[in-house]
């Protein structure tokens, strides 16, 4: 077993047990200490709303809840993008040739509520037409912030390990390549999460902050 899966077993072995209270409280302090931090943002003005990539976590297993995130992204006026696991593509489309990531716009606080857990990862994702999509995933909009979720964090380095899919990491290279930037990187996490033996590669972004 490489370092990295054994890694990924280890941190996954520490949120055995985390109750879905105990998940929903820790998710409550994350919340404060990102309003706090996006709030100190010299770009988050009401004149000036920000856009943001943000995931809505899962419920079947131990993981940050962003979902009173989204209705305070929402409240302020924000625009939010949440994230959508495409197929791999077909040569000569210029998407990659492996399952990757589309940030859609979320329209309304009712467009977040209606949303229902599909799919082989049970998330609550987006839909938009083919060709939005497809527009969407070859250009990224612009964000301003990009709330990433994780398996475990270290909390010096700042450096991540996700699922294993990749999928943010593609995402956050592709995004580069079409803006020569990315966004403010705010990792968020349950505390059995955070572990200094997590260690990046070449291919693994690291966070601007973790919370």
């Amino acid at each position: 077993m490489s370092a990295k899966k054994e890694l990924r077993r280890t941190l996954r072995a520490a949120l055995t047990g985390v109750s879905r209270a105990e998940v929903l409280e820790q998710s409550l302090r994350v919340q404060q200490r990102v309003q706090e931090l996006v709030a100190s943002l010299p770009t988050a003005t009401p004149a000036q709303p920000l856009k943001v990539g943000l995931y809505l976590g899962m419920t079947h297993q131990p993981e940050v809840d962003t979902d009173g995130l989204a209705r305070w992204f929402l409240g302020r006026g924000d625009s939010l993008y949440l994230p959508r696991c495409l197929p791999s593509a077909e040569p000569g489309t210029g998407l990659p040739s492996r399952p990757h990531l589309a940030f859609l716009p979320l329209a309304s606080l009712a467009a977040l509520e209606a949303l229902e857990p599909q799919g082989k990862y049970r998330l609550r994702e987006p839909t938009a037409s083919a060709e939005h999509i497809t527009q969407l995933a070859l250009r990224p909009s612009p964000l301003d912030v990009l709330i990433v979720p994780c398996v475990g964090f270290n909390p010096d380095t700042k450096a991540r390990i996700g699922w294993g899919a990749g999928y943010y990491d593609e995402f956050l290279s592709r995004y580069h390549r079409v803006h020569g930037r990315v966004p403010l990187l705010v990792g968020v996490c349950l505390e059995q999460q955070l572990s200094g033996s997590v260690v990046g590669d070449e291919r693994d972004w690291a966070m601007d902050v973790v919370v």
